[in-house]
């Protein structure tokens, strides 16, 4: 479990801290940096339960450096500090920009450290192993993100990972739904229970075989050299669907993004393989309102069943809010130079009153800037 993440120079956020209980929501205008605390907690939970490799094979494309960084910098820095029963952990990356670099594409030195207990280390270098070791930490950042894209988790879809897996944009949904329904009835039963509490028109799922197609990279031997085709196969996968009142045999793809979200959010919950902490972007997708309630009142069931399960999501939504308690709720906003501020909504002088009027209008909240506290106006 994670007590809190400082992010230096990462993304938008210049200097930002985050403390966090085993129930979280980040809330705040659009780019305002929540997504980032998410993806970031994500980066640093791949990093560690890399069983193989070197750092390249992590930050690379669309998560490289360049991208990675603030605007103008030369460095930064993510920490994450957490706990296991009584022993404290804290785990770090960092990125240099090297002043005399080797050629124009490797301009960043990477250094992860971290501390547990009485054992310290730090590794430095792209081309440096990582070590098996660092893999004892993942049972205090094992971490699984989702950013539910309503068609990926409707498409019929086929793996040969046992247990299957729900991927971070709900790609694979329905094998991961066919496993527990076919080897482990009992989690399939509470997971269908709870799915009826937030759409009470469910009345079964099911799943059927249904053609996909599989992409794949090979080597293809020329001429002496290698030349890397991508091929594309034809398998037999899983196509989920639902028996609602009054229509039977409905398919995904007709379903509501909502009914998808919470689908796949209980799917990783009753994963046989659960990581300790969900990550759950944009919480509230296509939700009716009281569908929200419904789904937080699920969320704390889920807690208190699992002492081990922490939950961390970025909404826009009251309802979702109206269902935590002040402490639980972080505001973030950024100010007019792009910066963030964040800071804990208990700590609103009118904090409770502020919870009962979060329906769109602006409140005030105290945030850290550079020059020190000063006051901010956020719209939820």
């Amino acid at each position: 479990m994670i007590d809190s993440i400082r992010l230096n120079n990462f993304k938008s956020h210049a200097d930002t801290e985050i403390s966090f209980s085993r129930l979280t929501a980040l809330v705040g205008l659009n780019s305002s940096g929540k997504t980032t605390v998410l993806q970031a907690i994500h980066y640093m939970s791949q990093l560690i339960s890399m069983t193989d490799g070197t750092m390249d094979m992590l930050f690379q494309g669309k998560c490289g450096p360049d991208v990675l960084c603030g605007k103008k910098k030369d460095a930064f820095n993510l920490i994450v500090r957490g706990h296991k029963k009584e022993q404290s952990v804290v785990i770090g990356i960092e990125f240099m920009q090297s002043e005399k670099r080797a050629s124009a594409s490797e301009p960043w030195s990477p250094k992860i450290f971290w501390n547990w207990g009485e054992w310290k280390d730090e590794i430095v270098g792209w081309d440096t192993q990582l070590p098996s070791t660092i893999n004892s930490l993942t049972h205090v950042l094992q971490a699984t993100y989702l950013k539910i894209n309503s068609e990926k988790a409707a498409s019929p879809s086929y793996t040969e990972c046992i247990p299957p897996q729900v991927e971070y944009n709900g790609k694979g949904l329905a094998s991961a739904v066919a496993y527990l329904m076919t080897y482990d009835s009992d989690r399939f039963h509470d997971l269908q229970k709870a799915m009826r509490k937030v759409v009470p028109a469910l009345r079964r799922i099911r799943v059927r075989p249904a053609r996909t197609k599989i992409y794949e990279k090979s080597l293809f031997p020329t001429n002496g050299s290698h030349v890397r085709l991508n091929e594309t196969r034809e398998v037999i996968g899983h196509e989920l669907l639902f028996d609602m009142v009054g229509a039977e045999a409905v398919p995904a793809h007709s379903m509501g993004e909502g009914t998808l979200l919470v689908l796949a959010l209980l799917t990783v919950f009753f994963s046989p393989n659960r990581s300790e902490i969900i990550l759950l972007d944009d919480a509230e997708q296509g939700l009716h309102p009281r569908a929200q309630r419904e789904f937080m009142q699920i969320i704390h069931q889920l807690l208190d069943s699992c002492e081990d399960l922490q939950i961390i999501l970025a909404t826009h939504s009251p309802y979702i809010v109206n269902g935590l308690d002040a402490s639980e709720v972080w505001v973030l906003s950024d100010d007019r130079f792009g910066k963030i501020a964040s800071c804990r909504l208990r700590d609103h002088p009118d904090a409770e009153s502020a919870l009962q009027i979060l329906t769109g209008e602006a409140f005030l909240i105290s945030g850290e800037g550079n020059q020190g506290t000063e006051k901010r106006e956020v719209r939820v």
